[in-house]
C-alpha cells in the first residue's frame, strides 16, 4: 500500500514580506527649544557640534541643521574677518 503525500495548496499561504509596503516606524520627534540656535551662533563650529550631540536623540533633523549652521556660520565669519582685516591692513600699507 502506498501513502500519498498531501496535496499542494492546503494550509496557510507562504509568508510574504509584510514590511515591503510599509516604512519602518520612526520614533516621534520631540520639540526642542529654539534657543539651541544661539549655541552655534555664539560658538560657531564648536557650538554646532555641541548642539548636534545634545539634540540628536530628541530631534535628529534639527540636530543636523544645527551642525550645518555651525559650519556655515564659521565659514561666514572667517570670510568677513579676512575681508575686514584686508581693508584695514590695506589702508595702512605704504603702496
Amino acid at each position: 500500500m502506498q501513502v500519498s503525500s498531501p496535496a499542494q495548496g492546503y494550509g496557510p499561504p507562504p509568508a510574504a514580506n509584510v514590511n515591503a509596503s510599509y516604512p519602518a516606524p520612526t520614533p516621534p520627534v520631540q520639540n526642542v527649544s529654539a534657543l539651541w540656535w544661539l549655541v552655534p551662533f555664539f560658538f560657531g563650529l564648536l557650538g554646532g557640534i555641541i548642539g548636534y550631540f545634545m539634540v540628536k536623540s530628541r530631534n535628529p533633523g534639527m540636530a543636523r541643521k544645527l551642525l550645518i549652521f555651525g559650519v556655515a556660520w564659521t565659514v561666514v565669519l572667517w570670510i568677513i574677518s579676512y575681508a575686514v582685516s584686508s581693508l584695514i591692513l590695506g589702508s595702512f600699507g605704504g603702496g
